[in-house]
Formats: structure tokens, C-alpha cells, sequence
């Protein structure tokens, strides 16, 4: 759950605020990023919107087309998790040859949106998607919530303790 961002339960409403957060980087952030492959708050905030708004096909399919690549591949990341079927996608949006970057893990790979969303049908289903999100979810918050703690705790007990009157 993220603390940045307050979903107001009208997705048209919440589209442009989200779109500063994903413009905050100039790649397209996947679940798994850097060493520790922690998940940055512009994939999260794909998560939520499709639980909070799994009826928002239309106005992801219409983002498909925005003229900002990275805020379309955005729209493309929240409507693949609605289950979305590669005819509902509009002809002219695989075609489009926009560069972009997509950060996985410490790499990033250049593309443009189209093949990214060529590549996803060609590589992904619906249900192995979420099978690879649960596997994710629970790494993230099952060993490396505990590095975290371990990690933390650690540095609490290294801390020089605090002398009142300083």
C-alpha cells in the first residue's frame, strides 16, 4: 500500500495527478527494481488503480494513445491486470515506435511502446501475470521485509545512545 497518494474513487480525477508521479522517472519502472528489487511507488500505484478501478478499461484503452509513451505504457501496465484481451487494443497503438525504457531489476531495456505491448501477448497470459505478482509480493514482504527489520534493528543497536543535557 502506498502513503504518497490518495485514490479519490474517480479515475478520470486521479489520472493526471498519477501521470506527475510516472513522469518522475524517465523509464517505466517495473515491479522488481535495483539490487534489493524493491517496488517503486509508480508500479504500485499501477496495482492499486486496478483494484481500485477495474471497470477503467476504456480510459486506459483511450490513455493507450497518449502522446507521452511512458504515460501510455503506464496505462498499458494497469490494464493488463483488467484482464484485457489483445483485441481490445487499439491496431494503432502496437504500432507505434515512441522509444521508452523499461527499468527491470538493475537493467534497463530500451524499446518502443509498441513492441512493449506486442511482447507482453506474446509472452504473457493473465493468470501466469499474477502468479508472477503473488511470487513477487510474497519475496517483498516475507524475506526482504525481514532484511529490513534485521537491518534496521541492527542499526538501532549501533547507534551511540542518546545523553540527556547534550
Amino acid at each position: 500500500m502506498n502513503d504518497s497518494f490518495q485514490f479519490s474513487g474517480d479515475p478520470a480525477k486521479d489520472w493526471p495527478e498519477l501521470c506527475n508521479i510516472w513522469r518522475q522517472s524517465d523509464q517505466v519502472l517495473s515491479g522488481e527494481v535495483g539490487a534489493t528489487w524493491r517496488t517503486p511507488i509508480q508500479h504500485q500505484l499501477c496495482l492499486e488503480f486496478a483494484e481500485h478501478y477495474p471497470d477503467a478499461k476504456p480510459l486506459l484503452i483511450d490513455q493507450l494513445s497518449n502522446p507521452d509513451p511512458r504515460l501510455a505504457a503506464y496505462a498499458f501496465k494497469i490494464l493488463i491486470r483488467l484482464d484485457v484481451d489483445p483485441k481490445d487494443v487499439p491496431r494503432e497503438v502496437v504500432r507505434r515506435e515512441e522509444q521508452i525504457g523499461i527499468h527491470i531489476h538493475s537493467r534497463i531495456r530500451a524499446t518502443t511502446i509498441g513492441e512493449f505491448v506486442r511482447d507482453f501477448f506474446g509472452d504473457y497470459d493473465f493468470e501466469s501475470l499474477q502468479a508472477l505478482y503473488r511470487k513477487t509480493q510474497e519475496w517483498q514482504e516475507g524475506p526482504l521485509a525481514e532484511y529490513d527489520r534485521a537491518v534496521k534493528n541492527e542499526g538501532e543497536q549501533d547507534a551511540p545512545p542518546h545523553r540527556s543535557g547534550d
